[in-house]
């Protein structure tokens, strides 16, 4: 491979001390971990520098390589030497998974009790990826905070002033929100402890929680003409902007548009039937509160509504099978209820999907490369929206909010929240003052009670003011106990 990037110079990299016999393999592991050419490329400019403070620290050849020495090599602040910092930590990964130079290290006491505890949540509870870390991570901290390593037999003895140490250790970064899930996390492992006789009974009642009163925050909400104009403000001459614009507008959208025409509606079963029929009503309501004067022109009367408001972590996982163009439906796997959730795919949203498809999914998943070279295949993935950055894959959650920030930031409009949820807030706030039930707008958000969408009627102000009763009057026409 290296000889195939630097024809003329590649002897420059090929004899580079105690890297240059693994240059080739190690660009080739790039290239199947979705990197392009060009960040090989950069790499291979920063393996120069990496073998020389390989060999200032004295190592001789790579079997001398130890996981410690090659750490060292890193610069201390990521962004002083970037590639530098990327190359010491791939090819620590590299060393591990194909040259066998570090194996996998034993499992700590530590570890293995959360290993334990990890694989009993998924396999009796049935938690998600996603709830087993944080549960992990805070039984690993507590473990590691009664010194578990070094003292096994110290869950034996565990007093309720061990586990107030514990909150008042971790509680200084937390807030009392999330102070309130580490001690949610704390009692079910200590259940699960108990329930093996490992520490006495009844200590996850004694542990006295944060008071974190329902209701004391407002959701956070943006006035629906910002949002409206942060998406305009995407820039869609470009792949990215293609992506990030129908991304966003799946998280929030709501203006009546046509619905797909030529989309029959598909023959199913009983469940099915009656799901298109949920969301034909759910159209209907829609309609019915905000009129026909509403539909823009070119519209027909029977238009469905553009309603959605997903989270991120629904739109990362979508599908090119997900969305059904002849049907004209988009399904939304519901990960919190862990059901499908089938919403109208409308004229917006679907042109938008089909702008990003044709011109700029594609473009994502090509492996940009200055000269010719004959590599394996580009990955092809189902997902319906990829990364733009190497390596290639799938977008995730934290990538959505670095997008939303920095279109935020791009469009100078006063958005003071760092996340996307606030989206989804602004469309929910949005549909409770258009008029729609709280019925309607839960069905549409994939809530599963009514208590989950009432808290944004605290944010309906006009219609709360229209609620309060007037001052009654005396007879001499002032309020009684108020001085005329």
């Amino acid at each position: 491979m290296v000889l195939e990037l630097y024809p003329r110079v590649h002897r420059r990299y090929t004899s580079l001390a105690i890297l240059g016999p693994v240059l080739d393999g190690y660009g080739t592991w790039l290239l199947e971990q979705g990197y392009s050419t060009e960040r090989v490329r950069e790499h291979f400019c920063a393996a120069r520098r990496l073998a020389d403070r390989l060999q200032q620290r004295g190592v001789e050849a790579l079997t001398s390589l130890t996981r410690t020495r090659l750490r060292a090599c890193a610069p201390a602040d990521s962004q002083e030497d970037p590639n530098l910092a990327v190359l010491v930590r791939q090819l620590e990964r590299y060393c591990e998974s194909e040259l066998a130079l570090y194996p996998a290290p034993a499992l700590t006491r530590v570890e293995q009790r959360v290993a334990a505890y990890r694989t009993y949540l998924q396999q009796v509870r049935g938690f998600a990826p996603s709830t087993l870390a944080h549960h992990g991570r805070t039984a690993g901290e507590f473990l590691a905070h009664i010194g578990y390593e070094t003292h096994p037999t110290r869950l034996a003895t565990l007093e309720r002033r061990d586990l107030d140490a514990f909150l008042r250790a971790v509680g200084p970064r937390q807030s009392r929100a999330s102070l309130q899930h580490v001690v949610g996390h704390l009692r079910a492992f200590l259940r699960f402890l108990a329930s093996a006789g490992e520490v006495p009974t009844g200590l996850d009642t004694q542990i006295d929680t944060p008071r974190v009163y329902r209701g004391e925050q407002l959701p956070r909400a943006l006035p629906w003409d910002t949002v409206r104009a942060l998406l305009q403000t995407i820039d869609r001459t470009t792949p990215l902007g293609r992506r990030d614009y129908a991304l966003f507008l799946l998280m929030a959208t709501y203006q009546p548009v046509a619905k797909l025409r030529g989309a029959p509606e598909l023959a199913g079963n009983g469940a099915e039937t009656a799901r298109i029929g949920q969301i034909s009503a759910i159209s209907t309501a829609v309609r019915h509160v905000l009129g026909p004067s509403t539909v823009p022109a070119g519209c027909s009367a029977t238009s469905a509504t553009d309603c959605y408001g997903l989270r991120a972590c629904e739109v990362v996982t979508l599908t090119l099978d997900d969305v059904k163009w002849r049907a004209g439906r988009l399904r939304i796997p519901q990960r919190k209820t862990r059901g499908s959730l089938w919403l109208p795919l409308t004229d917006e949203v679907g042109t938008a999907l089909l702008d990003y498809l044709r011109h700029g999914r594609a473009a994502l998943n090509v492996r940009r490369q200055r000269v010719p070279f004959q590599g394996p295949p580009p990955r092809s993935y189902r997902e319906l929206f990829l990364r733009c950055r190497t390596p290639r894959g799938v977008l995730k959650p934290t990538a959505v909010t670095e997008a939303f920030q920095a279109w935020s930031k791009r469009s100078g409009l006063p958005i003071p929240f760092q996340g996307p949820h606030c989206v989804r807030h602004s469309f929910a706030v949005h549909l409770l003052r258009s008029g729609l039930s709280l019925k309607t707008i839960g069905d549409l958000l994939g809530h599963r009670t009514l208590e989950s969408t009432c808290v944004y009627l605290r944010l309906a102000v006009d219609d709360l003011r229209d609620v309060a009763l007037p001052l009654p009057a005396t007879a001499g026409g002032s309020a009684p106990g108020v001085a005329s």
